[in-house]
């Protein structure tokens, strides 16, 4: 996303495979799983701006398949705001519980007798 020098792209590259051997469930998931609006398009998730048309050439289309740290970078926010919208809610969330599980993830249906989110 042009927002790290290059000798971090090992590092960068690093936490996107780990994540998809983890498989970290698509960032849109994240956004329902905490109850935000979630992006319904690439201008929607980025803004209008030439990473949007990047990503949606890069994911197909599909703002479905946009990876969590993907989406979390490329969230757009507003100039007085340090952090965009899902990271400070998962912030906030953080410093206001010990579990971050029992107020955003155990509330949502499973499927499969797995821990995937069914947004709409």
């Amino acid at each position: 996303m042009g927002n790290n020098p290059d000798f971090l792209w090992d590092a960068e590259k690093s936490a996107h495979q780990f994540a998809r051997d983890q498989r970290v469930r698509p960032f849109v998931e994240y956004q329902f799983a905490f109850h935000e609006d979630m992006a319904k398009d690439f201008k929607d998730l980025a803004g209008d701006t030439p990473l949007a048309a990047e990503l949606e050439k890069l994911y197909g289309g599909d703002i479905k398949r946009v990876e969590f740290l993907v989406g979390l970078f490329a969230q757009q926010h507003a100039d007085n705001e340090v952090l965009p919208s899902l990271m400070r809610t998962m912030v906030r969330i953080r410093l206001g519980s010990t579990s971050l599980s029992a107020c955003c993830w155990a509330n949502r249906p499973t499927r499969n007798s797995t821990r995937l989110m069914s947004p709409p």
